[in-house]
Formats: structure tokens, sequence, C-alpha cells
């Protein structure tokens, strides 16, 4: 329901008194309209006053994080190695979506993911490599998670 509020001193008219209800403003007309009997409680035809308690704020939806899910493919193989990383199953289910996903592929390439989410590297030189994917939402919020390929 949603908050009203009075002007403090109502004229003896009905239609002088406005309420305002999520910023609107109203002035009531005819026999149903408030009026503050003698008793100080304002009444609206024959429905109850609202009270404080009946009063409900919506509660923020906090800006939280995106959460980061990708697979490697393959994660590990001999050297020239192709991989594909998928990162499409990282959510962000706030009010900020995912804008932006950086794969670092740990070997000084750094690539935006594509439209589906993904990207595709070649290493050309036996190592272990740390592989990281950086998720960022529009509110600037990032999560990151980190996976091992190994090139023989």
């Amino acid at each position: 329901m949603p908050v009203l509020t009075a002007s403090p001193e109502p004229s003896p008219q009905p239609a002088a008194l406005p309420l305002t209800a999520g910023g609107a403003t109203a002035r009531p007309q005819g026999a149903s309209a408030a009026r503050k009997p003698s008793g100080g409680t304002p009444t609206t035809g024959s429905s109850p006053a609202p009270t404080a308690t009946d009063a409900s704020t919506p509660t923020p939806v906090a800006d939280a994080p995106p959460v980061v899910v990708f697979s490697v493919t393959p994660q590990s193989g001999p050297s020239p190695l192709t991989v594909t990383v998928d990162a499409s199953g990282s959510t962000d289910t706030d009010q900020t979506p995912i804008a932006q996903i950086f794969i670092n592929f740990g070997d000084g390439t750094t690539l935006l993911a594509d439209a589906q989410r993904t990207a595709s590297h070649t290493y050309t030189t036996a190592s272990t490599y740390t592989l990281t994917v950086l998720v960022i939402d529009s509110g600037k919020n990032s999560s990151s998670a980190s996976t091992t390929v190994v090139v023989n």
C-alpha cells in the first residue's frame, strides 16, 4: 500500500485536503472525501485511514558483482595448442548486467570475449599458463576466476 500524507491543517471543505502517494497529489471530492472529524483521525468514506504500519517501502536490490563460470577446451596438450574459452555461463542477476568479459591467457595475451562470451587463442611455447577470466558488469563491479593450461 502506498504511503499517504495529508496537509497538517485541512480546511473545513473536504476538497481542499490534498493526499500524496508516490509523488502524485490528489484532491478528494464528494461525500467520500477525506475529512478530519472531531476525534482527530482522518477518514475516507467507510474505509479506515492508512497508518504508518500500512506503508511499505521497496527494498533496493544490492548491486552485486557478477558470477564467473567458464570452461577451457582443451586444458592441456602439445604445442601449438589452440584453446577455446567459453564464459557464457557467467551471470549477473541484479540491475547491472554483464558488460564485458576479458580473458587473460597468461602469456601476455588478453582478449575481449565476443558476443557469445567466447574466445580462442593458440599457445606456441611449452609451459604452464594461468588463464584468468575477468567479468565486469555495467555498475563496474567485477569478479575473476582462474585455471591452469598446460602446453607440452
